[in-house]
């Protein structure tokens, strides 16, 4: 994750040195096992590598959020987002709603190993999915809406995630 980070870090460097400053330093190790602890799961090898190299944004504009006007997270604003979203599960909030999944992701509203990890502030967040159908990809990155039923693949790992942004 170190050289994909690199990659992507020079990218910034070049065209959008504000979103470069945006993002935060280091997770620290507390607060991944805070992560862990909350979903009740073990993170994946490459998250975890991800956020010890950066720890999400603090994006307070726009044009600073990393890609395509998505915020990636901090472990501490996925902690609010997942709560969020299991709260609403289990009052009831998308008990009547019918998702439109792609191939490989459970056709769900919401599952709690569906771990969000950008939000575009509006509803929209790739989430990185722990449990996907047949045929899917444990860790795929995958966009989940609150008001949208599609959900579909962006990407096959966190990797191919940033690699995508990195590209000049």
């Amino acid at each position: 994750m170190l050289e994909t980070w690199r990659s992507l870090e020079r990218m910034l460097r070049r065209y959008y040195p504000q979103k470069l400053r945006s993002l935060n330093g280091p997770a620290l190790t507390r607060d991944l096992k805070k992560l862990e602890e909350t979903i009740g799961i073990t993170l994946p090898k490459q998250m975890k590598d991800s956020y010890r190299i950066h720890d999400g944004q603090t994006a307070t504009a726009i044009n600073e959020m990393l890609y395509d006007h998505e915020e990636l997270l901090s472990i501490d604003h996925i902690i609010r987002e997942w709560r969020e979203w299991q709260e609403m599960a289990a009052g009831g909030a998308f008990s009547y709603k019918m998702p439109v999944a792609a191939h490989g992701i459970k056709p769900l509203w919401w599952h709690p190993l569906w771990i969000p990890i950008t939000s575009n502030g509006a509803g929209g967040y790739h989430c990185i999915d722990l449990d996907p159908a047949e045929g899917g990809r444990r860790g795929q990155i995958i966009h989940v809406d609150r008001r949208g039923a599609a959900r579909m693949v962006v990407a096959r790992s966190l990797r191919t995630l940033l690699e995508g942004w990195s590209v000049e």
